[in-house]
């Protein structure tokens, strides 16, 4: 019950308050005579919902999304009328007629009536038909004509949008209904693409222009499954697309109204049941709580994919269905259908990658097969993760040399995770042991790379019960130490030091290639004593073959203790 606090009137003399029912037959205050009131003052001072009527209609016109919802609201009277056939003409000069053989228009004065449809209680509960769509023609051109049953009402739109009057009188017309709207200022080809996409799911034939337009997605046309939201066309399932597929189109009465994924993709299709769902009024582009009705439909659609899958993992056997089905399952949402599944397949499978900085260098090795859990238990197929870095380098080096295996879209909560050897949380706890060191280091300044080389005769590098021990391949160390092994040239390890990506996120090759040179020749001068083999090297590396200039003459060549050069003619 709602209630008037009224003051005293004289507040000097009370402070207490009076509370008064609106009905007036409750009152409860000590000091009655202070207050002076009567039920009209009372009522004078109340409020109560009203309508303008006169700006709802004219400010009806921002609640269309766009101009060409008229064309759908036109295609849904004439489906709600009973016609099999709604027919559309628009001419250049910005005139609309619509045609339908439905059962026609009973009632002028329901048609201009905002929220007054005329029809019958069972299609209103079932498609909320409310009576709000033809206001569209009201704001999308100059003037209108309605014939149906014989019958006509012209009118300027102004007119009917100022509550003027406007006549009923006879129409040659006899068939359904027939509008004409002119002084429209749509491009004709935006009525066409919006026709065109209207039609596609509709359920009953639509003609632009004479030409009929395709419906490929209207239930008549296509393989369904009835579900708990309305009928879904399954890609994948009901025709022959190769795969199943997760973006959906979906339809409410026929018309578009939500879409996810890419729209060039191939698309699930679905038309909702109208009575669980609804549209946004008046235009109905979009339905009411649309994440939650977006989410509840995926679930359904998520529901059928199962199903199906579950009866193909059955007929194909265990191993067969993970190879086929293990990167899209994750895809649709159904990456579950592999917790059970003790076989990683080939398709998931790649070999650790030789370990560099630079991601655009790293190249992915196939396995030969898939693998059991059991060969994995086994500690037969060892399984890692991670990307390279500096600090972790020597231990993807080791995964690298060893041949583990890292898995691509591994679903959260599978077997595999326990056995996966994170290589960078792991990076401490690889032993990097250098044997045969020769006492002798050397000091390298690159473009992009300062590090300590250290010459051995190999490298072992262990991890817990794994190690692998090399010669012919440089290893660096987080400490800043490059190994070169005996066979080892010195080839590569630039890259598992640095990535070369400059500022502007460019790798920078050019400079890549100057420090690997580089870093080769200071290998080879430590183990060369031909110190001329390793000038021409660095004079070829450096390019001076190029020039044509220098081809005939000698000179001669003096490096001091600094390291600076003399260079005469000779």
């Amino acid at each position: 019950m709602a209630f008037f606090f009224l003051r005293p009137t004289n507040e000097a003399s009370c402070s207490r308050v009076c509370v008064i029912s609106p009905s007036l037959r409750h009152r409860k205050c000590l000091c009655p005579s202070l207050f002076t009131f009567s039920s009209q003052e009372i009522l004078m001072n109340a409020v109560s919902l009203q309508v303008n009527v006169s700006n709802l209609v004219h400010n009806m016109r921002f609640s269309f999304t766009n101009s060409v919802n008229v064309l759908s609201e036109m295609m849904q009277n004439a489906r709600r009328a009973g016609a099999t056939e709604v027919r559309f003409s628009y001419t250049e000069d910005g005139t609309l007629v619509v045609i339908d053989n439905g059962t026609g228009i009973e009632d002028f004065q329901k048609l201009l009536t905002l929220s007054e449809s005329g029809w019958d209680a069972q299609l209103v509960a079932r498609e909320q038909a409310f009576g709000q769509g033809f206001f569209s023609a009201l704001h999308s051109g100059k003037h209108v004509t309605v014939e149906s049953r014989g019958r006509q009402i012209a009118f300027a739109t102004e007119t009917a949008l100022s509550f003027g009057s406007i006549a009923v009188v006879p129409s040659d017309f006899i068939g359904g209904t027939r509008i004409t709207i002119q002084g429209m200022t749509l491009p004709k080809p935006e009525v066409a693409n919006a026709l065109n996409r209207f039609a596609k799911g509709f359920s009953i034939a639509v003609v632009f222009n004479d030409k009929p337009l395709e419906r490929p997605h209207a239930l008549a046309a296509l393989a369904t499954v009835e579900t708990a939201i309305g009928p879904i066309h399954v890609v994948g399932y009901h025709n022959d697309h190769p795969q199943l597929v997760r973006g959906m189109t979906v339809y409410l009465q026929g018309l578009p109204i939500y879409q996810s994924g890419m729209s060039w993709d191939v698309h699930n299709v679905v038309h909702l049941d109208s009575t669980q769902f609804a549209a946004r009024m008046p235009d109905r582009t979009q339905l009411i709580n649309e994440t939650a009705a977006a989410c509840r439909i995926e679930a359904a659609l998520r529901t059928e994919q199962e199903k199906i899958l579950t009866a193909h993992k059955g007929e194909m056997g265990n191993e067969a269905f993970a190879e086929k089905y293990w990167h899209m399952l994750p895809e649709l949402g159904l990456s579950s259908m592999l917790l059970d599944i003790p076989y990683l397949p080939k398709c998931a499978l790649h070999y650790a990658p030789e370990p560099v900085l630079a991601d655009d260098w790293r190249f992915m090795r196939e396995v030969e097969s898939g693998v059991t859990r059991q060969s994995v238990e086994a500690g037969q197929h060892v399984l890692c993760l991670g990307s390279p870095s500096e600090e972790s380098i020597a231990a993807h080096m080791l995964a690298y040399k060893k041949h583990w295996m890292v898995v691509s879209n591994l679903p959260a909560g599978h077997w595999a995770e326990q056995y996966q050897i994170d290589l960078y949380e792991r990076a401490d706890d690889v032993v990097f042991t250098l044997n045969g060191v020769d006492g002798q280091a050397q000091t390298f300044n690159g473009l992009y790379l300062d590090a300590t080389v250290r010459f051995c005769d190999s490298v072992t590098l262990s991890l817990d019960q794994h190690s692998v021990t090399f010669d012919d391949e440089a290893v660096f160390h987080s400490s800043g130490e490059v190994a070169i092994p005996g066979n080892a040239s010195g080839a590569g390890a630039v890259m598992q030091a640095c990535s070369y990506i400059a500022d502007n996120e460019e790798f920078q090759e050019a400079d890549r290639d100057t420090d690997d040179q580089h870093l080769q020749a200071l290998v080879a001068l430590h183990r060369t004593k031909d110190l001329s083999a390793i000038v021409r090297m660095l004079l070829s590396q450096g390019g001076a073959y190029r020039f044509d200039a220098l081809r005939g003459h000698a000179f001669n060549v003096v490096v001091d203790d600094r390291g600076e050069l003399t260079v005469t003619s000779v």
